[in-house]
């Protein structure tokens, strides 16, 4: 029979990727917020063991997406609590009941934060109401022939970037970019804050909405596309792959959100070999670096 020790196994990067996309699915529907989907995010990023990773999820309505465990009679693992710090991303971890200690983060500390205060005028779900579109049909696709297979490159997401404005116009709750996949969060007019998210896979090459559904909030910060300096954003990527300490270093995912009431962009990056070797940084929309966390080298 199957004991608790099986949870120990060692994750795989493909336990973590789907874990990752889980969090941004809990996310879009409402469950957490910017900063604890950063803070799970960054946990999962460096959980070593299927227990960590069931710790992350445990509090969370979502699939299963990790491996069943065997039959047993101990209690499951459950979060008390995690938490981001500001600006600084370190991870507040408490696990209460039978289950692993505390991971190690493997990223490190912070060798650059400023101010998270940005330049841009933030825009409020309220103020363009109005200008916004009502939903698409659930699995209604926009055709995007620039891109040639999906691979998350700088030409794939100003191709997909440039298709979403043409067709739906210059406003985000949030975009996710990542090797796999993409994903565009559009807010929606009505007469509450309400969303859908558009998604791309390589193997279906077109941007497919999702059913609407309401953001749960009164009013929302949201991301005009127009003051998104991709030209900066990319420039910051390259600066991520060889300066953050992270050997042999890949796109893990782009993300641009609201962060502490102002939009921002979140660049990971982890090394091909380590998966639990990982660096990031976040900036404005303009591109300017407000923190800047390298691998510690651990």
């Amino acid at each position: 029979m199957a004991s608790d020790g099986d949870r120990q196994k060692r994750a795989r990067d493909d336990d973590r990727d789907r874990v990752v996309a889980a969090l941004d699915d809990a996310y879009v529907d409402g469950q957490i917020d910017a900063d604890e989907r950063e803070a799970r995010i960054a946990a999962t990023l460096s959980a070593r063991t299927l227990a960590e990773l069931d710790a992350v999820l445990a509090d969370l309505q979502v699939e299963n997406v990790l491996p069943e465990p065997e039959p047993s009679s101990s209690r499951a693992p459950v979060i008390a609590a995690v938490a981001a710090v500001a600006v600084l991303g370190f991870i507040g971890w408490q696990i209460v009941g039978d289950g692993p200690e505390p991971p190690d983060s493997s990223i490190g500390s912070v060798s650059e934060a400023e101010s998270a205060v940005t330049g841009e005028d933030v825009v409020m779900w309220s103020d363009v109401e109005n200008e916004l579109s009502a939903a698409a049909p659930s699995g209604k696709g926009i055709r995007v022939p620039e891109i040639q297979g999906w691979s998350g490159s700088e030409e794939d997401i100003r191709a997909l970037i440039d298709a979403y404005r043409e067709k739906r116009g210059d406003y985000v709750v949030e975009a996710s970019f990542r090797p796999e996949y993409a994903t565009l969060s559009e807010p929606l007019g009505g007469a509450d804050p309400t969303s859908q998210v558009w998604s791309y896979y390589p193997h279906d090459p077109m941007l497919r909405s999702s059913a609407a559904a309401s953001d749960g909030v009164r009013d929302r910060v949201l991301v005009d596309l127009r003051d998104l300096n991709l030209d900066q954003l990319f420039a910051n990527f390259e600066y991520a792959l060889t300066e953050l300490n992270v050997e042999d270093a890949q796109l893990l995912y782009i993300s641009v959100n609201e962060w502490n009431g102002a939009p921002q962009i979140q660049i990971y990056v982890r090394a091909k070999r380590y998966s639990n070797e990982v660096g990031y940084l976040n900036t404005t929309l303009e591109g300017e670096r407000t923190s800047v966390v390298a691998h510690d080298g651990a």
